[in-house]
């Protein structure tokens, strides 16, 4: 027996009354958490692992696979592993002394230290933290799938299922422009419902990350070598003489930019790419100390890790003309220049004294660090 639309509509907007709608967005939260822990709490989580495999496309060309395993030590311990075909290409720590990625795609390890990370137990933690700057709509159209949190100072949007309030997606502002991150696949393990496909889109960019997560165990036995840094063969540390270096000019062939060339100025080394947008962020910082310094032997030398010397080139005439020195290794990370610099990740900077001794290496050579060094170098 049909039943009619009009009475069904009916039923419906009766079922959806007696629904107690949440009247906050803490509340959505704890509804989420409260769902998601199967009436467990999620603080009693101190650890997690899990493995996946995550692929990577731009534009939709050149896909590329890594199998990732993650060690989690809450609040702040993580390390993440990186596997392509059987072999380890990078580690990344993140602890509360030192933050790095260590590249072991070549003879010659990388190291770069890198921002500081929070390690969350669920997305949805993060949201407590700024739960004050949360504006709860659309709770009760009938329209919507969704509850929708928005962040009135960040502008990031978070929707949240109406049934089962688990979360379903998240949009921010990231370095690379507007970032959207969808969770689904849900799972109960070991009495937690956790998403085991997360994919990641910076329209942009044309970039599209898909992760499938597996193996995920909630409270392994993580002991605390997991996540101790050897930073044993790192020789680009503060203290230490800049290895040799030649790299060719790109704005004239022939010349050669060398130790010897530069010594008697300080010198601020910067790994870059027209592709890594946190390397185009501090450019207007470099320029502007190269403005302020440079008649006082301060040099810039901007090393393109780009696959095109047309890229950089279309870049220097459209966006920043880094009229500096400038050179380029296509090879990128396997160029024996670039691992010789322990590059691993972008964007990477090395800052070395008159003398050819490093001074500053990467987020000591950054913004407002890099002006107070060299103002005390170069007073």
């Amino acid at each position: 027996m049909k039943i009619p639309l009009s009475i069904l509509c009916i039923v419906l907007l009766l079922v959806s009354c007696n629904q107690k709608e949440p009247s906050s967005p803490i509340e959505v939260i704890q509804n989420s958490l409260a769902k998601t822990s199967n009436g467990d709490q999620w603080q009693s989580v101190t650890s997690s692992s899990w493995k996946s495999v995550q692929t990577t496309t731009i534009h939709g060309k050149e896909p590329v696979e890594f199998e990732l395993a993650y060690f989690n030590k809450f609040p702040s311990h993580q390390r993440i592993d990186a596997y392509r075909y059987g072999n380890q290409i990078y580690s990344q720590y993140y602890t509360p002394t030192k933050n790095m990625m260590i590249r072991m795609e070549t003879e010659k390890k990388g190291f770069t230290d890198i921002p500081e990370k929070e390690v969350f137990k669920t997305p949805v933690f993060k949201l407590l933290k700024n739960v004050d700057h949360l504006k709860l709509s659309d709770s009760i159209s009938a329209s919507s799938r969704f509850y929708k949190l928005m962040d009135t100072i960040t502008k990031g949007l978070y929707l949240f299922d109406k049934t089962t309030y688990l979360m379903h997606s998240e949009q921010e502002v990231s370095n690379y422009g507007k970032q959207k991150t969808t969770f689904e696949a849900y799972k109960t393990i070991g009495n937690y419902v956790v998403p085991t496909k997360i994919t990641t889109s910076i329209p942009t960019s044309g970039y599209t990350q898909e992760e499938i997560l597996s193996e995920v165990k909630i409270n392994p036995s993580l002991g605390e070598n997991v996540f101790t840094i050897d930073e044993s063969e790192r020789e680009v540390v503060v203290g230490r003489t800049i290895p040799n270096f030649s790299f060719q000019d790109m704005d004239n062939p022939q010349n050669q930019f060398t130790n010897s060339h530069l010594m008697g100025k300080v010198v601020l080394l910067d790994f870059w790419a027209t592709w890594c947008k946190p390397c185009i962020k501090e450019i207007p910082n470099i320029q502007n100390l190269y403005e302020k310094y440079k008649d006082k032997d301060f040099e810039v030398l901007s090393i393109s890790l780009d696959t095109s010397a047309e890229l950089v080139k279309s870049f220097r005439t459209n966006r920043y003309p880094l009229n500096w020195k400038n050179t380029i290794l296509t090879e990128a990370f396997k160029d024996i220049q670039a691992q010789n610099m322990e590059v691993s990740a972008l964007p990477k900077v090395i800052l070395i004294d008159k003398e050819g001794t490093i001074i500053a290496v990467d987020q000591e050579a950054k913004g407002k660090a890099l002006e107070i060094i060299l103002e005390k170098t170069l007073k």
